[in-house]
């Protein structure tokens, strides 16, 4: 080729390279180019930017010309129907594993470790027609900003060298290397490089773009999750990927994700509306931050436009910012400090860190927690007044709480600042992207440490999050700048450093971000276009009023602090307690108030009163009276009063009087056991008074009525029939709650009616709704429908005691999102039913209200921990109901009482306001609210019905997805790929009875009758599964059961639970051992019982539950890929009352797995078990008898007088699928019902 040609190449090299997505698009479908000529001009442009050093690209993937050609060939014969990005080029972070290719994260141990396959994202975008061509540099330093590591160097910004660009994803966009880019976010890597090189992103809300596969050398915490983020030259480039990508091809890929489509047709409608909007405004992180003259210019210029177009713009302050900072760095630092040790120095034998701060971090993570909570509190004490934000950095990487507690505490800011956004009623919410433009390379770890505060607040929110650059830095602002400098005297260390890194800086890019409310990325889109800004705007939309916010437990006040600290406060080890005394003690006993030593343990609640030495009765009375008032705020019980001198004998000589002490601690502990005894029976005492009253009225408001007056036939009648007749004016909602309260009273009189408490109000809303509907729809299918709620949801004047009587006589303050959703459809909740003991058993005692026994067999248990809901549905006293489920909690129960009920995927309906017994103890797994009904539709009616507008806006992490009603239908699609399995393999595992086996494969001939393709599928190491479950279910031993336990009557099932965590977790293993051998295998491992003992620990099940998750969808799909799955929902029916819980606990594994997994399951009656079935099952408990297997003998001896007794199967669908499920069950109940009847 002579130099002409070459030429001629070369500039048309660069004209492709410098058009816009849609001009590339456009030429690519008029075949004006191909996409061969398109990547060869990316890949000879990539190879330029490798000679000129810039140090953006990582590596070219050279074999991405063959997917380049594939892409034309698809083009070709899928005539012009394909992908927004289709035969784009695409850059990717060195972060995504691309098969053979390195993911190093700039660790030189992870090089020469190509990847054994692509991750889903890849494949994703593979799928669509895209051409991953590029992988770009990435930051070794997680805080930090330079882009800089020691395998491919520091990558240069585009346009001012010497600033920090975060990323080569920026810098690759500038130069012209790629059209478009996925970067990952983790605390706004994505958003900054966008900003500081003037380019546009968006962090989607997590759990939208798939992060599966990403072998991080570091594992990090479920809220700060690296989320894949598209970058482009515009905001439209960013919609033709999500576009592309939110498409099936990559929840085939991915079935955790959530299943929503890019809403192509609304996002047109608002960008081409005029709607005026609320603006939510903000320049700094009061307290912590402020912006520099330069961001602060053009956020002013910002809200003049917005106001001039229409918008009404008010200042928004955020809740305690400073605290969601320290938050977002104490819970990052629990899981780097173990994880990164082991990385350095262990398998990377000292690997090379960028600099010396990094290896300084890292020897800070190796020093005891105490030590670093003192190094770092020092130090922030002494920077806090100049740099308040690192101050903020370093106390939170010398956090001392407990991930659990991190965890708490970030969900109390979650709703602390939903709350506040919506008592504001904010549409949206501008704010800067950063407080400066890029600052330069070697900066100090203040200036990172005040860029993070601005990005990293909507990764820990958990909300999208996009950027544009709406400006740069002019000669203004650096007269501005100069000024600062010019009054160092005057201005602060902060301004001042600020003002240096505006030195030469004019020309560089400002960025300005739009976040909204989680699962809403598409608005934030749409807003961006909807104002018309030439910027990035960052809003946070939400548009009704959040009241219902859950308050964290009573932490230890600063007021509480600073007394301690001024009496010279210290913990000293007596006996077999920790106490807080004080050093200094009065030398006088005139007119000097006594020193109190107060138990140090929350779950043992009394004091100590150490009177001086000679003090005489005046004086302990002065304490006393003193006391009386700190006992009743505080809630101390009991208060033991020792002189000063035999307290000191006993701290000067503590071997001489060891046993004095511990005498004096038994005697305390006998003192506060008959105190709590007295006071339980005291609520105890009140409560039951409290129900008998509300019974009463109840009574004596029906009693007004005339039996004819109250349509008792419709409490046989199905949800279907009641909305019916409600819409047909028939019956009037008073009519139909009339009707199940009297069928409620009568279960009552028979003392098994699972009912807790009658909700009065019910009355008077159900008279309001007859009168007018109060705008309610009344198409609604729950209009004018009682419905009975599961005690743990809160409503409002109710208490919510699981069991519990020190739980009595203390009742909520607000309904939770739940309730306050089905009152806006005009459902009427109208009792409370009863839970089994802190929701962990499936037995019917209940110490506070009458026992609920199983409506078939009064002998046989009801399952739980819903068995008061069960137990009402299965009588007909009530219509529909709500239930919670965390290990089956739903699905057992429906089994045992002949229901149908529903566990949905996590996320899927609000839990905000719900009451949890184990708030400190459960780890990684969530409860979920489902409804129970006795009938299938009764369930979809009821998801129909919650899944609405006014729950997504109360609940901003509720998934905005719609009840699917094609998919219920099937009418999308006609056959589904369905597995089934009769049993676990496992002899570590309970087997299935042969009846409830039977009925399974009856369900599966019916289901294949009907045209669907059967399967058999086998669940990938169920034994490992459990192991995990359990210890996520125990992850603090016990400690939290056991102080709601104490002093409590215990059923026989919860004292053998609460028996094995008394035991000492080195013993644990042994104990499970030894029952293993004496009872049978199956028995419940008590070894999974034990503690989590460090963060570490806590790190490590969470990886083990996320890879067995990941090991379980890889068996699903390659099953088929299946859309559901039916199987046994027990091992049996419903046991004796009397049977022993080593029978019992190891059986909820067939539930319990999919709690773990996180997929929606329901249960449908399938039948009842007939005589033919006991003799079967007591013939084969001999048998096995005979073999040597006491332990299945016994379990199949449970079936002995269980004839009609129902039976059950499991359905299993996808995550988010719900509809899919719902699908499955009706079908199974026709085909049960067609049998039944002939």
């Amino acid at each position: 080729m002579d130099s002409q040609s070459k030429q001629l190449s070369l500039n048309n090299n660069n004209e492709l390279t410098s058009m816009s997505l849609s001009q590339l698009r456009e030429k690519l479908h008029n075949r004006s180019i191909t996409s061969v000529d398109l990547l060869d001009a990316y890949q000879i442009r990539g190879l330029e930017l490798l000679r000129t050093r810039s140090n953006c690209i990582s590596e070219i993937i050279y074999e991405a010309d063959v997917y380049a050609i594939l892409a034309d060939s698809s083009r070709d014969s899928e005539g012009g129907h394909v992908s927004s990005i289709h035969g784009i080029p695409i850059a990717l972070e060195e972060i995504f594993p691309i098969h053979g290719y390195d993911h190093t994260m700039g660790y030189t141990i992870r090089t020469n470790r190509g990847a054994e396959d692509d991750c889903i994202l890849v494949k994703a975008l593979r799928d669509c027609g895209a051409i991953p061509v590029i992988l770009t540099n990435v930051k070794q330093k997680i805080l930090g900003l330079s882009a800089n590591n020691p395998i491919t160097g520091l990558t240069s910004h585009p346009t001012h060298p010497g600033r920090a660009c975060v990323s080569g994803m920026g810098p690759l966009l500038v130069h012209k290397g790629s059209p478009l880019a996925v970067g990952f976010d983790i605390l706004g890597e994505a958003r900054l490089s966008a900003a500081f090189c003037g380019k546009a992103a968006l962090k989607p809300t997590p759990y939208r773009m798939s992060n599966k596969d990403l072998k991080l050398p570091i594992e990090l915490p479920e809220d700060l999750l690296p989320v894949p983020s598209p970058m482009g030259h515009r905001i439209e480039d960013i919609v033709d990927v999500l576009k592309s990508l939110w498409t099936s091809n990559m929840f085939a890929h991915d079935c955790t994700l959530c299943p929503m489509a890019f809403n192509d047709k609304e996002y047109k409608s608002i960008a081409e509306g005029n709607r005026k909007l609320k603006i939510g405004f903000y320049s700094n992180f009061d307290g912590l931050v402020k912006a520099s003259p330069s961001v602060q210019r053009v956020m002013s210029e910002i809200r003049d436009e917005l106001s001039r177009q229409g918008h009404e713009v008010v200042d928004f302050a955020l809740p305690t910012p400073s605290k969601a900072y320290q938050l977002t760095i104490s819970l990052l630092a629990s899981y780097m400090e173990p994880e990164s040790l082991k990385l350095l120095y262990i398998h990377g034998n000292g690997d090379i860190l960028v600099d010396y701060r990094q290896r300084l971090l890292h020897l800070f993570y190796a020093l005891p927690r105490f030590l670093r909570h003192r190094i770092a509190e020092w130090r922030a004490e002494g920077i806090k007044k100049d740099y308040p934000a690192t101050a903020v950095v370093l106390r939170g990487l010398g956090y001392s709480q407990s991930r659990k507690t991190l965890i708490n505490q970030i969900n109390d800011y979650k709703q602390e600042f939903f709350s506040l956004w919506n008592e504001v009623e904010l549409d949206v919410l501008v704010c800067p992207t950063a407080p400066i433009p890029a600052p330069w390379d070697d900066s100090p770890s203040y200036v990172t440490n005040c860029v993070l505060p601005f990005t990293c607040l909507y990764n820990l929110l958990g909300c999208p999050a996009g950027t544009l650059s709406v400006g740069r830095v002019e000669k203004c602002d650096l007269q501005a700048c100069g000024d600062i400098s010019d009054n160092n005297f005057k201005s602060s260390q902060l301004d001042i450093m600020f003002s240096e890194q505006h030195k030469r800086s004019e020309g560089l890019p400002i960025g300005v971000q739009v976040v909204a409310k989680p699962w809403n990325d598409d608005q934030t889109i749409y807003i961006i276009v909807n104002i018309h800004l030439q910027s990035a705007v960052q809003i946070t939309l939400n548009r009704s009023k959040l009241t219902s916010v859950i308050k964290s437990p009573k932490q230890l006040c600063p007021d509480d602090i600073r007394k301690m600290e001024k009496y010279n406060v210290e913990r000293v080890y007596v006996g077999a307690f920790f106490y807080r005394c004080l050093n200094t003690w009065p030398t006088s006993s005139k007119g000097q108030e006594c020193s109190v030593i107060e138990l140090f343990n929350e779950k043992a609640n009394f004091s100590i009163i150490v009177s001086p030495i000679g003090a005489d009765e005046p004086v302990i009375g002065v304490a006393k009276s003193r006391l009386t008032k700190e006992m009743a705020n505080s809630g101390v019980d009991s208060v033991l009063i020792v002189s000063k001198e035999y307290f000191i004998s006993l701290m000067r000589h503590p071997v001489r009087h060891l046993l004095v002490a511990w005498s004096l601690g038994l005697i305390s502990w006998k003192i506060i056991t008959c105190i709590r005894t007295y006071q339980n029976q005291k609520l105890l005492k009140s409560k039951q008074i409290r129900i008998a009253d509300n019974t009463e009225k109840m009574r004596k408001l029906l009693s007004k009525l005339t039996h004819s007056s109250i349509p008792m036939a419709i409490c046989s009648e199905n949800l279907s029939y009641l909305c019916e007749q409600i819409k047909k004016k028939r019956v009037t909602p008073v009519d139909v709650l009339h009707a199940f309260q009297f069928r409620a009273l009568q279960l009552q009189d028979n003392n098994n009616s699972g009912i807790a408490e009658f909700i009065l109000e019910a009355e008077e809303y159900a008279a309001n709704l007859t009168k007018s509907p109060m705008n309610i729809d009344e198409q609604s299918g729950l209009y004018g429908i009682p419905i009975s709620i599961k005690e743990g949801i809160a409503i409002r004047g109710y208490d919510v005691t699981m069991g519990i009587i020190k739980r009595c006589s203390q009742p909520i303050d607000e309904d939770c999102v739940l309730i306050k959703v089905l009152r806006s459809v005009g459902s009427i909740p109208f009792v409370t039913t009863v839970t089994t003991q802190l929701c962990r058993t499936l037995d019917s005692f209940h110490s506070i209200y009458n026992d609920a026994k199983n409506p078939f067999n009064k002998s046989r248990l009801p399952g739980g921990s819903s068995s008061g809901e069960a137990v009402l549905l299965a009588q007909h006293g009530s219509p529909v109901g709500i239930g919670g489920d965390i290990a089956g909690s739903i699905r057992i129960p429906c089994a045992f009482c002949n229901l149908a009920g529903l566990k949905p995927t996590s996320g899927r309906l609000s839990l905000l306001g719900f009451v949890s017994a184990a708030k400190k103890s459960v780890l990684y797994l969530s409860p979920c609210l489902g409804p129970m009904a006795r009938k299938v539709d009764d369930l979809a009616c009821v998801m129909r019905a919650l899944l609405c507008p006014t729950m997504f806006d109360l609940d901003p992490y509720v998934i905005p997805m719609s009840f699917d009603q094609v998919s219920y239908e099937g009418k999308n699609r006609k056959q589904l790929v369905i597995g089934y399995y009769l049993n676990f393999d496992d002899p570590n595992l309970i087997q299935v009875l042969d009846v409830n086996q039977q009925v399974v494969e009856k369900a599966a001939k019916a289901l294949e009758s009907a045209g669907h393709r059967l399967v058999k599928f086998t669940v990938p190491d169920p034994y490992k599964a459990f192991i995990l479950g359990l210890h996520a279910l125990f992850a603090d031993g016990g400690q939290e059961l056991r102080s709601h336990l104490r002093g409590e009557p215990l059923s026989p099932h919860i004292k053998l639970i609460s028996t094995v965590t008394r035991i000492p977790d080195i013993l644990k293993p042994i104990v499970g051992f030894i029952s293993k051998h004496f009872i049978g295998k199956p028995v419940c491992p008590s070894g999974a019982f034990q503690k989590l003992g460090s963060g570490q620990a806590a790190v490590n099940l969470i990886s083990e539950i996320k890879a067995y998750r990941y090991e379980f969808a890889k068996a699903w799909n390659n099953a088929g890929p299946l859309d559901a799955l039916i199987c046994p929902v027990f091992p049996y029916p419903a046991p004796p009352e009397d049977a022993s819980q080593v029978y019992i606990s190891p059986s909820i594994i067939y539930t319990f797995l999919y709690n773990i997994l996180d997929y929606p399951a329901g249960a449908v009656p399938a039948g009842f078990v007939t005589e033919d079935d006991v003799r079967n099952s007591l013939m084969k408990s001999e048998s096995l008898y005979s073999t040597g297997d006491s332990y299945m003998s016994k379990v199949y001896g449970l079936l002995n007088g269980g004839e009609n007794l129902p039976l059950s199967i499991q359905v299993v669908g996808k995550p988010y699928h719900e509809e899919t499920v719902l699908r499955v069950m009706r079908e199974i109940e026709s085909s049960f019902s067609q049998q039944t009847e002939s």
